[in-house]
C-alpha cells in the first residue's frame, strides 16, 4: 500500500499526541492516590461528614414519608416489607417512632380530600401489636379533622365570594361597606 509522503508529518504529530496524552493518564493515575494521601487531603473533614450524615437522615426520612404516601393507594397493598429492606439498604431497621414520625407528617401535610389511610399491615411483622394498634389509630382521619376542614373551605370560600365584584355590577365598594365586611 502507498502511503502519501505528504501525510507522514500528520502521523507523527498524532502519535505524539496520543503518546503524551497516554503517558499523562498513567503517571497521573498511578501518583494521585499517594500525592493526595501524602498532603493529607484524601480524608473528610468533620463537616464534610456532619453533612453527608444530616443528608442520609434526611434522605431516610423522605423515603419513609413517600413510602406511607404509597401504601395509600390500593395497588401497594399486598407488599413485603422484607423486600422494600432488601432492594431500599436504608430502610433496614425501621422503628415505630420513624414510622409514627411519617404518618403524622403524611397525614397533617395532605390536604384530606387527598389523603388516603395507607395499607400499614406490612409492618405488623416489624413491630409490636400494641405499636401497630397504635400506628393504624394515628392514620385513621378522625371525624373532627374533616369536620375542621370542612369549616376551613367554607370560610375561605365566603371570604373569596364577599370580596369578588361580579362582572355584572361595575360598582365601587366604598370604604365604610369595606370595613363592615372585614368584620
Amino acid at each position: 500500500v502507498l502511503i502519501d509522503p505528504r501525510r507522514d508529518p500528520t502521523h507523527l504529530l498524532f502519535g505524539f499526541t496520543g503518546g503524551i496524552a497516554l503517558l499523562t493518564l498513567l503517571v497521573n493515575g498511578v501518583l494521585a492516590g499517594p500525592v493526595l494521601k501524602s498532603l493529607g487531603l484524601n480524608r473528610s473533614s468533620k463537616e464534610r461528614t456532619r453533612i453527608v450524615d444530616s443528608y442520609g437522615e434526611h434522605l431516610r426520612k423522605s423515603t419513609i414519608e413517600q413510602m406511607i404516601i404509597l401504601l395509600g393507594r390500593d395497588h401497594y397493598s399486598n407488599i413485603d416489607i422484607r423486600t422494600i429492606q432488601n432492594s431500599v439498604p436504608f430502610l433496614k431497621k425501621l422503628t415505630y417512632h420513624e414510622l409514627r414520625f411519617a404518618v403524622r407528617t403524611v397525614k397533617d401535610n395532605t390536604p384530606l380530600y387527598e389523603y388516603s389511610q395507607p395499607h400499614l399491615s406490612l409492618f405488623e411483622d416489624i413491630l409490636s401489636k400494641d405499636e401497630y394498634k397504635k400506628l393504624e389509630a394515628i392514620s385513621v382521619v378522625e371525624l373532627y379533622q374533616r369536620f375542621r376542614t370542612a369549616a376551613a373551605r367554607i370560610a375561605m370560600q365566603s371570604a373569596s365570594s364577599a370580596f369578588s365584584l361580579t362582572s355584572s355590577s361595575h360598582s365601587v365598594v366604598d370604604k365604610e361597606e369595606f370595613s363592615d365586611q372585614r368584620f
